[in-house]
């Protein structure tokens, strides 16, 4: 369950998707598949009550799939009506650090620490935080981590299952050095970094789960080099998968939530979509850095800009739109979908409509570009007179707008491949086990020390 990319963690954070039965499920954050496959012909249902077993079946957080999926079957007003008069079909499965009392101990650990040691720097403690979660970890039957690099230059936070090891850079989220004391820090800083800590230390446990999964599914079939090789893992913590005993945690709906996680890990049905995603959003992210700034109005800078974009664009062409139409119709097209499936139907259409929006965008710039350069070639022809002065003002003008919208077009494929990334199970959860922490810290924050 390899994370080998460092993905930052922004201080304005997606929120996690509730109970809805209408709304955007594109942008919705979604941290666990369900099972929900159906027979191949539609599921018939005798009674109303009859679709509560159907919908229990997907965990909390991808019941919105659910739901979308049922009514295309049945009819949103048969599901409205049944979801009304059953306010609650399943609470989601809480184990390992979502569990309300590891939240709220680790959150207390945390805040105590900082208001009985003003004078301790903040390195010191982003050692404590870790200590504390290692001993959590231990807890848990999941492996330490190693002391961290806690001035890593690759994001806020980052956790590499093939080296076990996490990095932070506490020092940005914190806008202070690593010698600064911790009793300068505002709460909400203490709160972000203990948050962050979280959530990589919980990308840690599923990894641990994940690879329990996996050898408990290949019934001794694999050792430990096997296992450690299927998922990008670390030898040592693969082996350790494969001697841990007792069942996974969660129950049936903890099993579905790590079936959720192994689903968009290497060798997992949706590793090719994620592999995908996060390819395309570092590289919308450099081709957004190397546009001209402030964005240029001339047509000649216009022209010179999309000159090198082009190029760009017509590799996506060639590479990743295709790729997103056959994961598109290979989803569509099977007989049965489970809520990961939804998931990743409802994130690929939403990014491939905005793909297509640049391209668009990018025909109506050469569109554009072609009509002024037209007119110039019949100007010197002589068989078209010269541009008055509100006429070169318009072409300018309309060639902008259309450059502009490309601009636009990219930094909205920016926001949704980040959104999508976000709502893969296993990020959905971490962030779940952030906010978590964060909303605890603020809230006994507020309340004075020897008060609370």
């Amino acid at each position: 369950m390899s994370q080998v990319k460092f993905r930052p963690h922004f201080r304005q954070l997606a929120p996690i998707a509730g109970w809805f039965l209408t709304g955007d499920r594109h942008g919705t954050v979604t941290a666990v598949p369900a099972p929900l496959e159906a027979p191949a012909a539609q599921p018939r249902f005798r009674f109303a009550s009859d679709l509560i077993p159907y919908l229990a079946r997907a965990p909390v957080e991808q019941r919105k799939a659910a739901i979308g999926d049922l009514n295309a079957r049945v009819g949103n007003r048969r599901v409205a009506l049944t979801i009304r008069s059953a306010l609650a079909i399943q609470r989601d499965a809480k184990f390992g650090m979502m569990k309300k009392d590891q939240v709220t101990g680790f959150a207390g650990l945390a805040l105590a620490y900082w208001r009985a040691n003003p004078d301790k720097t903040l390195a010191e403690f982003g050692t404590h935080l870790m200590d504390q979660l290692n001993i959590q970890l231990a807890a848990n039957g999941v492996p330490k981590l190693p002391a961290p690099n806690l001035s890593s230059t690759r994001g806020a936070g980052g956790f590499a299952a093939s080296s076990w090891t996490v990095q932070f850079d506490l020092a940005r989220t914190a806008t202070r050095p690593l010698t600064a004391k911790i009793g300068e820090l505002p709460a909400d800083r203490i709160s972000e970094l203990a948050g962050i800590c979280y959530h990589e230390c919980r990308h840690a446990e599923q990894a641990f789960l994940v690879a329990r999964l996996v050898a408990s599914e290949a019934k001794g079939a694999k050792d430990a080099k096997a296992v450690a090789t299927e998922l990008d893992l670390s030898v040592p913590i693969a082996e350790a998968a494969l001697k841990a005993t007792g069942p996974l945690p969660g129950g049936k709906e903890g099993l579905e939530k790590i079936r959720g996680w192994r689903a968009f890990e290497k060798g997992g049905k949706h590793w090719d979509y994620r592999d995908w995603n996060e390819s395309l959003q570092q590289f919308v992210g450099n081709v957004i850095k190397s546009l001209p700034s402030p964005t240029p109005e001339g047509v000649d800078a216009i022209t010179a800009a999309l000159g090198k974009l082009s190029p760009v664009l017509a590799e996506w062409r060639k590479d990743t739109v295709p790729f997103a139409d056959n994961k598109i119709a290979k989803l569509k097209g099977a007989k049965t979908r489970d809520a990961t499936d939804n998931q990743v139907l409802g994130d690929l259409t939403t990014t491939r409509g905005i793909l297509k929006k640049v391209m668009d965008a990018e025909t109506a710039t050469i569109k554009q570009l072609g009509r002024l350069k037209a007119r110039q070639e019949a100007i010197a022809k002589k068989t078209k007179p010269p541009l008055t002065v509100d006429e070169a003002k318009l072409f300018q003008l309309e060639i902008a707008v259309a450059w502009l919208g490309l601009n636009s077009a990219l930094a909205e494929l920016a926001v949704v491949t980040d959104k999508a990334y976000r709502s893969y199970p296993h990020e959905a959860d971490a962030y779940a086990a952030q906010h978590a922490v964060m909303k605890e810290i603020t809230a006994k924050s507020a309340t004075p020390a020897g008060k609370h």
